[in-house]
């Protein structure tokens, strides 16, 4: 429990010290809803991102087999990874966006059906975060090749 230090250098002058906060409190009836629907979440974060870890796996085995050699091939390769990277979590986040607001909506919510639902603005989802690394690609390129 946190008490105002400085409760006495404050008497008389009109200023109250706030009440004292207690951390032990329980959580709010939104996050014990969210609480509930934790497996819910695993899921939609879980899946794009096997995705991208199985990509981030197959470096060693496809470099030799697509020739990707040295330090350019390894650079070839972390931009494939980076925008999978990319895609996946900027999908992810939307179907965790769909799922949350169709909770706060009382209506049921399932993976398959956040992930269909962001289906219709896959173009819109991907695009921010597109032309987030395309900048960051061009500004590492320009600080590299100099």
């Amino acid at each position: 429990m946190l008490v105002c230090p400085t409760a006495q250098s404050f008497r008389g002058s009109g200023y109250e010290c706030p009440a004292p906060v207690d951390y032990r409190r329980t959580p709010g009836p939104d996050v014990l809803a969210l609480q509930e629907h934790f497996l819910l979440f695993v899921g939609i974060m879980a899946l794009p991102h096997l995705f991208s870890l199985a990509i981030g796996l197959a470096n060693v085995p496809l470099r030799s087999v697509l020739g990707f050699t040295g330090v350019g091939g390894n650079f070839e390769w972390t931009m494939v990874a980076l925008a999978v990277a990319f895609t996946v979590g900027a999908i992810a986040q939307a179907a965790t966006v769909v799922a949350v607001s169709e909770l706060h909506l009382g209506r049921h919510a399932g993976v398959i059906d956040s992930y269909s639902r962001v289906k219709d603005s896959l173009v819109s989802v991907h695009g921010l975060p597109m032309a987030c690394f395309c900048h960051l690609g061009l500004v590492f390129c320009a600080q590299y090749f100099r």
